[in-house]
């Protein structure tokens, strides 16, 4: 399993304990919800559940981000943060370690669509892409073909 093979971090900020984990078949509940009440598609997580990066704090699941995996490249997907905890860098936390995981697989370019959260992305080194520019294996996935209107920007950064 990939939480064995690549530790993820545990930090602090301010007088609680965050810890960054691998999420597990049995998180899909959760992050299910957060996603539901961040209004960001949720119906096909279960089956990449494997290359998710969970946030919790000391109660609960605060922050979410995974990886859809195509080929050499991702699709980045699923960044979420509870409301509670929305404005502290938690999101920003979240990218970052994405990103370096995604480094450790490997991959070439990240991949990822947004409607609200331009600006946030271009801040981390993603650049704006034509959608006609997508390779094929990120065309397929159901977020690109289905999920995201075609009103949603299309990103992409080089690892």
């Amino acid at each position: 399993m990939l939480s064995e093979k690549f530790g993820a971090p545990k930090l602090q900020r301010g007088n609680h304990n965050m810890k960054i984990q691998f999420a597990k078949p049995e998180d899909f509940q959760e992050i299910r919800d957060l996603l539901k009440s961040a209004n960001l598609p949720f119906e096909d997580v279960e089956n990449g559940i494997a290359h998710f990066l969970l946030a919790r704090n000391e109660e609960e699941l605060i922050g979410c981000v995974g990886l859809q995996i195509c080929e050499k490249d991702a699709l980045l997907r699923s960044l979420a943060v509870s409301e509670k905890e929305r404005n502290r860098g938690l999101g920003k936390i979240l990218v970052q370690e994405i990103l370096e995981y995604a480094s450790r697989l490997n991959l070439r370019i990240i991949y990822l669509l947004t409607k609200t959260k331009k600006q946030f992305f271009l801040k981390h080194g993603f650049i704006e892409t034509d959608r006609k520019d997508a390779p094929d294996t990120i065309r397929s996935t159901s977020q690109f073909s289905s999920f995201c209107p075609s009103s949603a920007v299309f990103m992409s950064k080089h690892l």
